[in-house]
């Protein structure tokens, strides 16, 4: 049985299991993104994956973190694509981003770095 002890599962599409870094997961609107980092639960369940960011924010954060509740919401799919090979200097720059302390400034990477970029 899989999620929590108390008999409640979560909703998982057959595709979340097969998430990888480098998936391009197509939004309900029709835009395609590539997955930069995935988070699962101890089970294997897909707990959220990180994108990088279409629009600056606040934050000045180069990427965004979409739970998988979210990407059921907002229609994802997954494309039937190989996954891509994250290993240009910005996708570098990216993945250091995400794995940084929040407290870190200058970030990596920032929104207006990324902007326009799968």
């Amino acid at each position: 049985m899989r999620g929590y002890a108390n008999g409640y599962r979560r909703r998982q599409l057959p595709w979340m299991r097969d998430v990888v870094v480098g998936s391009v997961l197509a939004e309900g609107s029709g835009a395609w993104r590539v997955v930069r980092d995935v988070h699962r639960y101890n089970d294997g369940d897909l707990r959220s994956v990180n994108f990088a960011i279409r629009r600056c924010s606040w934050t000045h954060r180069c990427y965004t973190v979409i739970g998988y509740s979210d990407l059921i919401q907002r229609g994802f799919r997954m494309v039937p694509v190989k996954p891509r090979r994250l290993t240009t200097a910005l996708d570098r720059k990216i993945h250091r981003a995400i794995h940084e302390p929040c407290s870190k400034r200058p970030y990596a990477a920032t929104c207006c770095d990324v902007e326009g970029v799968a």
